[in-house]
């Protein structure tokens, strides 16, 4: 799960960019599963939202620091 991730989160989020991009690409294959792709795409997809909004409460922290700092000055 990627809720316990200790990783990088634009290499996590960078990692399910390229899953959701092959599970597309998969759809031409000949042994594609229609309803086992979708579960692992409504998965990846997920996450990969997860993910997005951990960025961007990092990114929020960040700026939030820096103008706490800015008006200590």
């Amino acid at each position: 799960p990627v809720i316990n991730d200790k990783r990088d989160l634009e290499l996590i989020n960078r990692q399910l960019k390229n899953q959701l991009r092959e599970l597309e690409a998969s759809k031409n294959n000949p042994l594609y599963d229609p309803q086992s792709n979708l579960m692992n795409y409504e998965r990846l997809k997920k996450q990969n939202e997860y993910i997005n909004l951990r960025i961007r409460i990092e990114k929020l922290k960040r700026t939030k620091a820096k103008t706490q700092r800015e008006k200590e000055q």
